[in-house]
């Protein structure tokens, strides 16, 4: 009995099954996560929605401050034009 466990915990050791069994217990790990994540987003899809929102407007926020400073300067050009014609 006492050969049999010492050749078992032996096999264990040598460094491909110590390998196996941590990529095991990782992927577990990270799928457990994955579950928890996927479950506490369908519960609150409207805060998910949200944060998805104010990131994408974090990163077009160049986009969008260029799109309204030629707006508005549009704008006062028509209000300048205007003001001229009177």
């Amino acid at each position: 009995m006492f050969d049999s466990r010492f050749v078992r915990t032996r096999q264990d050791m040598k460094p491909g099954a110590l390998v196996s069994r941590a990529t095991g217990q990782i992927q577990r790990q990270a799928s457990d996560a994955f579950d928890e994540a996927a479950e506490i987003a369908s519960e609150n899809r409207v805060v998910v929605a949200g944060t998805l929102a104010a990131v994408a407007v974090w990163f077009l926020r160049k986009p969008i401050m260029s799109w309204l400073d030629s707006k508005l300067d549009s704008e006062d050009q028509l209000e300048e034009d205007a003001d001229d014609a009177i």
